[in-house]
């Protein structure tokens, strides 16, 4: 039986457009309690844009690793999975210091929009990316429709391929 692997492909377009969405929902909802808990003056509205546009891009910058990945096999794309939450992590904290230090934007309301947005974009993305990985096993690794060094047993202290 043929590889039916290499029909399934990575949806890198449909998950920039479902993250976005997402991005857009979260903030729509994020945006009026910023407002009811921190108040509307000064730079509230701007610390919350600007909060809500970091989570987005760093989500869209976190999945370039796993679509970049996604042709070496599972292994490789855990790894870029990883490496993109590195990345994540990194443009969040960087824009973060940046804004409050250097930008004078108000903690309370940049934190509650970060999270607000980043939080639900970590779900989605965790789901778009878990959902490829299980279809492309269940599609079979490598070898035909079975799954080669994907299941194995620890029995007696040493593992052993279940066929």
């Amino acid at each position: 039986m043929a590889n039916r692997t290499a029909k399934l492909t990575f949806p890198v377009w449909g998950s920039v457009m479902v993250l976005s969405v997402i991005a857009l929902a979260a903030s729509a909802m994020v945006w009026p309690m910023a407002l009811a808990i921190f108040g509307s003056e000064g730079q509230v509205h701007q610390a919350i844009a600007y909060a809500a546009i970091t989570a987005w891009v760093a989500m869209l910058i976190g999945l370039a690793p796993v679509a970049a990945m996604r042709s070496r096999g599972d292994k490789a794309m855990t790894k870029g999975y990883f490496v993109g939450a590195g990345i994540r992590t990194s443009v969040c904290v960087a824009m973060t210091v940046g804004s409050i230090q250097l930008g004078g934007l108000p903690v309370g309301p940049w934190a509650t929009a970060l999270m607000g947005v980043y939080i639900p974009l970590l779900f989605v993305e965790a789901a778009i990316v878990g959902r490829y990985m299980w279809r492309r096993n269940e599609a079979g690794s490598f070898h035909g429709n079975k799954l080669v060094g994907s299941l194995s047993s620890n029995v007696g202290g040493s593992t052993q391929m279940v066929s």
